[in-house]
């Protein structure tokens, strides 16, 4: 296996961090949220209706980085092909 430090897609930081999940299914969203360090880790999860327009899953991943820019990664399929965008400045 081949690791990497995800960078900061913004200014290149290396300290960043991946709090928020989602994943999107034409009937709704499931989130997952998960904080702490160490053994104490504290995970929030909710479901709720936000339709996502499309017949496949999306996953969405939200970060930040250390000097305060905040993005988020989504990953959807559609007909086949899978699709991969990024949103900057989104918290």
């Amino acid at each position: 296996m081949n690791e990497q430090p995800i960078i900061c897609p913004i200014c290149g930081d290396q300290n960043t961090h991946i709090d928020d999940v989602s994943v999107r299914v034409a009937g709704g969203t499931l989130r997952v949220r998960i904080s702490g360090e160490d053994e104490h880790c504290r995970m929030d999860m909710s479901g709720d209706y936000l339709p996502n327009g499309l017949r496949r899953h999306t996953i969405a991943l939200s970060g930040w980085c250390e000097s305060g820019h905040t993005w988020q990664w989504d990953w959807r399929q559609d007909k086949g092909t899978t699709w991969f965008a990024q949103q900057e400045g989104t918290s």
